[in-house]
């Protein structure tokens, strides 16, 4: 018993250890990360920035009037523009937005804000039936403004602005107004979906994609950036977020790993030795930096299942010799087979990841349960020591002299 407990020891001491290299992984990540933020700052300050639509409202006295519904219809042409390995996608969307003011002050400053306002142009504004020139409007960093003449407008007046956004990688809203709709289309085929509302409508395919949000807001504010939503040209920008998140696992997975090692070691009595162990899992571990290095040059999804390929074909032909056995060594493949198919699937779901990964451990851990419910662990030792023990009287006389020959 107490040989398998110190094997035991040594295993964990090797898991531990890994976690070394997977801190330099992740490290290298996060570098990674914030060089392309470099590069999207650095062209952002020329082109645009990511954007957000903060809002459209009317100005006076230290108050801010919202209009009571928006509908927003937007056309994003993109182009991608490399910079070093990096490829960041730039955008320009013409934006028509329409809608009705309940109250509209007199004298008042018509405002559209944004986190980059110095890259809008505003093409075209109405209200009611009157079309302005917004040639008197002012411009700082965050918003374009223009005084209202001083007329009546009455109540529930309408208005229509057309403007041309330019930015980068994302456009984001925040809610316009009471009541909105806002549909935007695109020939971009790769799409990210993100912040804190998903398109109620989308269709997406290899020529474009189009995606629809409708809702009701009880909160309207230029300053409320939690409830930001919108798209994302998906290019590198997700990379390095998703290569991240799988690294959290790693560790899960090398213990996984090394638990059916030392299965197989005890239940058909074999000898796996502690270097081997560290080859394994530093094949595991060696599967991240892969994955970071392949997906900032091809599509994430692909660099995932070349990466996972190649450790599995790797971790699979090395389990041949060290299990003996072809069909141990089958079993050990199937075993990271459907690691990595689950990994993927936590990948996708962002929001559940917790949810599925406890009920999976729970499902793993009863199925180890249920499979070593049988073993006499004190009588396994005695097994594992019988099957190793030197019979042969020339072998014992051999290993008596040499050691007594170290001892001299």
């Amino acid at each position: 018993m107490k040989s398998i407990v110190v094997k035991g020891l040594i295993i964990g001491g090797i898991i531990l250890g890994l976690l070394i290299p997977l801190t330099m992984v992740k490290s290298l990540t996060k570098e990674r990360k914030y060089r392309r933020e470099q590069v999207i700052n650095s062209l952002g300050s020329i082109w645009g920035k990511p954007q957000i639509i903060q809002g459209i409202y009317a100005y006076k006295g230290g108050k801010e009037f919202y209009p009571g519904n928006v509908s927003v219809i937007g056309s994003v042409n993109t182009e991608i523009r490399k910079k070093g390995i990096f490829k960041i996608p730039f955008y320009k969307v013409e934006l028509n937005i329409s809608g009705t003011f309940s109250v509209l002050p007199n004298k008042s400053l018509l405002r559209i804000a944004a986190s980059d306002a110095t890259k809008i142009t505003v093409k075209k504004l109405t209200i009611g039936k009157k079309l302005y020139g917004y040639y008197n409007h002012s411009r700082s960093d965050f918003y374009i403004s223009s005084w209202l003449p001083a007329i009546s407008y009455g109540k529930n007046v309408p208005f229509t602005i057309k403007i041309i956004v330019k930015g980068l990688d994302t456009l984001q809203f925040l809610p316009l107004g009471r009541k909105n709709n806002i549909k935007l289309s695109s020939s971009w085929s790769d799409p990210n979906f993100l912040g804190s509302l998903l398109p109620d409508k989308r269709t997406i395919s290899d020529k474009g994609f189009s995606a629809q949000w409708i809702f009701n807001s009880n909160s309207v504010s230029k300053s409320n950036s939690s409830a930001a939503f919108g798209v994302g040209l998906f290019l590198t920008s997700s990379v390095y977020t998703l290569t991240d998140r799988s690294i959290k696992y790693g560790i899960l997975f090398i213990a996984l790993t090394f638990l059916a090692f030392f299965l197989f070691e005890l239940i058909n009595t074999i000898r796996i030795h502690p270097f081997q162990y560290s080859m394994v899992g530093l094949s595991l571990v060696m599967f991240y930096l892969l994955l970071l290095s392949f997906s900032e040059h091809i599509h994430f999804y692909a660099a995932y299942f070349v990466s996972a390929l190649a450790i599995i074909g790797t971790i699979t032909s090395y389990s041949n010799f060290v299990l003996k056995t072809r069909g141990k060594t089958i079993v050990m493949g199937v075993l990271l087979v459907v690691l990595y198919l689950f990994l993927f699937v936590l990948l996708q779901l962002e929001d559940y990841a917790l949810l599925l990964g406890s009920l999976s451990l729970f499902a793993i851990l009863s199925g180890i349960m249920f499979l070593t419910r049988n073993i006499d662990w004190y009588g396994l030792q005695e097994k594992i020591n019988k099957k190793f023990e030197i019979t042969d009287p020339v072998e014992k006389e051999l290993i008596l002299e040499k050691a007594g020959k170290r001892k001299k």
